[in-house]
C-alpha cells in the first residue's frame, strides 16, 4: 500500500519531471510521453543549484577559487589566465588543482564509421532532444548503469 501511495504521488508530479500520462493503451498499461525539454531544463537547474551552492559554501569556508587556465612557472608558482581575461600569479608550498573530468571516446574498432552525432557520452546524452528509439550503453560503471536504467524506464 505504501508503494501504491508513492506511485500515485509520483504520477501527480510527473509533469514537474517532464513525464506525462496519456491514459491506458490497448494492453491496459498507461501510455506516457516524455518532454525532454522539461527534463533537460530541470537537470540544468539542479546542476546550477549544486554548482552555485558548492562554490558559495567553499568561499564561505575561506577557500579562494580561481576559474581559468593555469600553468606552472615553477614547483611552487602557478600563473592563471582567468576566465575574464586577466592574469594572476599564485605561490604556495602546496598547490591543489581541480581540473574536473571530461568523458573520453572509447577505443572501439569501427566506431569511426558511426555518425559522430550518434556517439554520445555522459555529457551529450543529457542534451538529447528526444528519447532514442534504440540505445546501446557501453561500460558497466555506475554512470553507464544509471543511463541504461534511465532510458529503459
Amino acid at each position: 500500500m505504501v508503494a501504491s501511495g508513492r506511485v500515485a504521488y509520483l504520477a501527480r508530479r510527473g509533469q514537474d519531471y517532464g513525464v506525462h500520462t496519456n491514459g491506458a493503451s490497448t494492453d491496459g498499461k498507461n501510455e506516457i510521453s516524455i518532454d525532454m525539454k522539461k527534463v533537460r531544463e530541470r537537470k540544468r537547474n539542479i546542476v546550477n543549484s549544486f554548482r552555485t551552492g558548492n562554490e558559495r559554501r567553499t568561499k564561505e569556508a575561506g577557500v579562494h577559487i580561481f576559474m581559468g587556465e593555469g600553468s606552472f612557472v615553477d614547483s611552487k608558482t602557478i600563473k592563471v589566465k582567468m576566465n575574464d581575461g586577466s592574469e594572476t600569479t599564485l605561490t604556495a608550498d602546496t598547490i591543489c588543482i581541480n581540473t574536473g573530468e571530461r568523458p573520453d571516446k572509447p577505443e572501439l574498432a569501427g566506431i569511426e564509421t558511426v555518425p559522430q552525432e550518434l556517439v554520445l557520452d555522459s555529457t551529450s546524452i543529457m542534451e538529447l532532444g528526444e528519447v532514442p528509439g534504440h540505445l546501446l550503453v557501453l561500460g558497466g560503471g555506475y554512470i553507464g548503469l544509471e543511463f541504461g536504467q534511465l532510458f529503459r524506464r
